[in-house]
């Protein structure tokens, strides 16, 4: 173990909690900031987000330098980090009334979970902080999964900022852990670690500024409110393409490909996806594919199964058979059996 002497980490100590000060200071005010001048949704999810951020902060320093016990409430605070970053993943790419409900359930979560946080911490903290860090990590990696399926429709710019955004909280989070670990192991690592861990949290709320700020295309995206469109019919439009040109009979069909043919965005074509069908768009053109490989089977037996599905629009055997199973309760091969 390094000696260190009592005045050193006594002064480190102060040093991080005053960094911790800064860094929910920053947050807030970039909370109350967001919230004046960006109204998208999105918007005021991240605002929520780095409003919570910065509340935790204030609420740590302030316990530590005053020891306040104020670890319940900041608790509750941290557990909602998660399912902010998750829901503002959700809204980049389409807005969803079941998203808000969800939201408001991982809320109540967060508080069920700092309630049993706080029976945890007085037998075995070292658990009680795996388990609250991973909770965090569940859903950022989660947000991470939503974008980068949805890339193709999320402009190149506020794809980077969200991404990376995500990305450096998430490794901030992930050293935390190691940090935590420490805490509970040997206390004079923990306050050396401890500092390096509030440095990262300033870095992310500082390069958020300028990433918001000093990259117009995303801050156009966060200042117009994203609502679902009303454009009269268009999911007509969508349902009578697919009948007459059926264009999901090409495997290489992209959203962008359909939007083109419709002439709105890929944004307000997955929009009206997700709302008014309650799917997404590989799903949708899918379900498509299957129901039209089943009457290729019914009306033409004699085609084999790879025909069928090469015709169906498939490119994938494995896929190609997945949903079919999912759709019907049995493989194409069964499928066509059951009929002799």
């Amino acid at each position: 173990m390094i000696e260190t002497s009592q005045g050193l980490l006594e002064q480190i100590f102060s040093f991080k909690n005053g960094l911790e000060l800064v860094t929910g200071v920053l947050g807030v005010s970039q909370g109350f900031y967001i919230v004046r001048n960006l109204k998208s949704t999105t918007a005021m999810l991240h605002a929520a987000f780095v409003f919570v951020l910065g509340v935790h902060f204030i609420l740590l320093s302030l316990s530590n330098t005053f020891n306040f016990h104020l670890t319940f409430i900041a608790n509750v605070f941290l557990y909602m980090y998660g399912p902010l970053i998750w829901a503002m993943c959700k809204s980049i790419n389409a807005e969803s009334t079941q998203m808000y409900k969800w939201l408001a359930f991982f809320g109540a979560v967060a508080l069920l979970i700092s309630l049993v946080y706080q029976f945890i911490e007085f037998n075995n903290s070292l658990i009680a902080a795996f388990i609250d860090l991973t909770y965090i990590n569940v859903f950022l990696i989660s947000g991470l999964i939503i974008l980068r399926r949805h890339k193709q429709n999320i402009q190149i710019n506020v794809y980077q900022w969200a991404s990376r955004f995500i990305t450096i909280f998430f490794i901030t989070n992930a050293f935390y852990m190691f940090v935590a670990y420490l805490l509970y192991t040997e206390n004079d690592y923990y306050i050396w670690f401890k500092t390096p861990v509030a440095f990262l949290f300033t870095f992310l709320l500082i390069y958020n500024i300028g990433a918001l700020f000093l990259d117009k295309k995303v801050l156009s995206f966060l200042k117009s409110p994203k609502t679902l469109p009303t454009i009269e019919g268009l999911k007509d439009r969508v349902e009578k393409l697919m009948k007459s040109k059926k264009p999901f009979l090409n495997s290489g069909l992209q959203l962008q490909d359909l939007a083109d043919e419709l002439g709105y965005s890929g944004r307000e074509i997955s929009l009206v996806i997700n709302q008014d069908l309650n799917k997404n768009f590989y799903d949708y053109i899918n379900e498509l594919r299957v129901s039209y490989a089943s009457n290729l089977i019914i009306n033409q037996p004699n085609l084999l199964i790879k025909e069928v599905m090469y015709d169906s629009g498939f490119s994938n055997k494995v896929t190609f058979n997945k949903i079919f199973r999912d759709k019907f309760g049995c493989t194409p091969s069964e499928f066509k059996n059951s009929l002799k």
